[in-house]
C-alpha cells in the first residue's frame, strides 16, 4: 500500500495499519526460555544495550530507563557518587549504557 505522504502512513484514523501485511503478525523469539533465565539468575540480573557506534544504543538505554520497570533499579534522584555505593552494597541496579564487553 502506497501512501501519499508519511504523516497519511501513521494516521491511525484511517482504518488501516501503515504496517504493510506481508509483514505478518510480530514474533517474539525466546519467550519458552524466559522462566528458565529467571530460575537460574539472581533478583540484580540487569538488562544492557548492544550495538555498533551511531546506531542509536544510548537512545535505546534512555527509553529503557524511562519505560521498563526494574524493581531493583537504583533511584533517579540520587546522585552518581551514591548510586555506585549503594549497587556496590548490592542495594540497587545501575542501567549501563553498554554491555561490559563494550560496543
Amino acid at each position: 500500500e502506497e501512501f501519499e505522504s508519511m504523516e497519511e502512513g501513521l494516521d491511525a484514523d484511517n482504518g488501516e495499519s501503515a504496517v504493510p501485511e506481508f509483514y505478518g503478525p510480530p514474533t517474539i523469539l525466546g519467550l519458552d526460555q524466559c522462566a528458565a533465565f529467571r530460575e537460574t539468575t539472581s533478583d540484580f540480573r540487569r538488562a544492557a544495550t548492544a550495538g555498533l557506534f551511531n546506531t542509536g544504543t544510548n537512545l535505546l538505554v534512555n527509553m529503557m530507563r524511562r519505560n521498563c520497570v526494574m524493581p531493583k533499579a537504583c533511584p533517579d534522584q540520587l546522585g552518581q557518587n551514591a548510586k555506585m555505593a549503594m549497587m556496590k552494597r548490592k542495594e540497587c541496579i545501575g542501567y549501563p549504557f553498554q554491555v561490559p564487553w563494550g560496543k
